[in-house]
């Protein structure tokens, strides 16, 4: 097991995180309150996950793109630019308040409180140079952002991070609008591209494909609540 810094300095709890590839890689699991695993949907990994007492939280689905097959013609929305310092509270509060089915809100043993600031906290660290290549927003009247995706790049891979839209302006093609910013932007890169989403969440798939992007893997990631150790 390794520690998972991020979320215990927002949790209070002492989180750690596993590649369930054998049942090795949770030796010391009892000494972490709360821990998270990904797994493929395989028996195996099912049953050796529900064994060491996980429980399936989401489904996440992973997608790609070639960076040969991006539409080089599309031209995206004048609004959109990239963050800038004085945008980051703006940010920080649409990531806390926008995403109402990931697995951390969904998640009937973690607070909605603290589920909102896993989000905001992550979206924040940008600012702070901590995780992140870039940061597009999609501005509104009187300079509000009413949208932003954040990328991140990582072998030779441009990953969209963090991708959210403010609910009072959503079906309006912002998120549209802000991923093809972001392929435009990477256009003469030449570095393959990344997303990924909930199975729950499964009507951005259709906005993905229309994109380019097509479905790699599926995957189960699982919670865990040591129960003794909390109350202790």
């Amino acid at each position: 097991m390794n520690e998972d810094k991020f979320l215990t300095q927002i949790t209070g709890w002492r989180c750690g995180y596993a590649d369930l590839r054998s049942s090795d890689s949770l030796v010391g699991l009892e000494e972490f309150e709360f821990a998270h695993i990904k797994t493929d949907l395989s028996t195996d990994s099912s049953l050796m996950a529900s064994r060491n007492n996980f429980y399936l939280a989401d489904v996440s689905i992973q997608l790609s793109m070639d960076h040969a097959d991006m539409d080089n013609s599309m031209e995206p929305c004048p609004n959109i630019e990239i963050a800038t310092a004085g945008m980051r509270d703006q940010v920080a509060l649409l990531a806390g308040t926008s995403f109402l089915n990931d697995r951390f809100r969904r998640d009937p043993n973690i607070p909605n409180k603290i589920a909102a600031k896993i989000k905001s906290e992550w979206a924040s660290n940008y600012f702070e140079g901590r995780r992140g290549d870039a940061c597009f927003v999609f501005m509104g009247l009187q300079n509000f952002v009413q949208g932003f995706l954040l990328t991140v790049i990582k072998d030779d891979v441009i990953t969209i991070d963090l991708i959210a839209v403010d609910r009072h302006c959503r079906r309006k093609g912002i998120a549209r609008n802000l991923i093809m910013a972001m392929l435009k932007h990477y256009g003469t890169t030449g570095i393959n591209f990344a997303a990924g989403t909930q199975l729950i969440n499964s009507a951005s798939l259709p906005l993905y494909h229309q994109l380019g992007f097509k479905v790699t893997t599926y995957s189960g990631v699982w919670h865990f609540f040591n129960r003794r150790s909390l109350v202790g």
